[in-house]
């Protein structure tokens, strides 16, 4: 009976997305020149088909083990935070997975300027000192592994279950952020079509 319980838990246990009816596929690890090309003609191609309603590419996915976080501060002499990253989404990751977005405004395809945005989660938000998530909006903040100051905060969504279930008790969450493709963080290129 509790092995029941346990599992009937796991399996229905709200996340925060709707990952429901959402397949996740590996990019190809060899991402030869042209590569960008491709996956955009494979994703265009793939959307035409009956059944799929759209398609987004990220570095990791939901439930992937994430390592360690990447670190966002305020400003560049605050202490650093570290923040659980799907890596460079694109434009439709928070549509396909259904994460609501609380504030702001998603990543749109033809904007330049969100080449150096981000969206962060509400808990995210709330450690870095915002008194709401909401003052967190226009925000510029600084990304120094990668060397980025002035990071503008464009939107808010509400926290997920971003580690795997059975990972996540020892944790807790600790927030997330997302970026727009690889343009803030180069090493979190293409990995997963979902």
């Amino acid at each position: 009976i509790c092995v029941y319980f346990q599992l009937n838990l796991i399996l229905s246990k709200p996340i925060g997305i709707d990952k429901d009816g959402v397949i996740t596929i590996d990019c190809p690890l060899q991402q030869r020149e042209g590569f960008k090309t491709k996956l955009d003609n494979f994703i265009n191609q793939a959307t035409t088909l009956k059944g799929i309603q759209s398609a987004t590419i990220s570095k990791s996915v939901v439930g992937d083990w994430a390592g360690y976080g990447v670190p966002l501060q305020r400003n560049r002499d605050d202490i650093e935070f570290g923040f659980d990253v799907n890596g460079g989404v694109d434009e439709n990751f928070v549509d396909v997975f259904g994460i609501k977005l609380l504030h702001g405004r998603n990543f749109q395809k033809d904007m330049p300027a969100d080449r150096n945005a981000v969206l962060i989660s509400r808990y995210a938000a709330v450690r870095m000192g915002f008194s709401t998530p909401q003052e967190a909006l226009g925000a510029r903040l600084t990304l120094p592994w990668y060397g980025h100051d002035k990071v503008e905060v464009i939107g808010i969504y509400e926290d997920y279950q971003f580690q795997p279930f059975l990972l996540s008790h020892n944790q807790g969450t600790r927030g997330s952020f997302l970026s727009y493709g690889n343009h803030l963080m180069p090493d979190y290129f293409p990995s997963r079509i979902s």
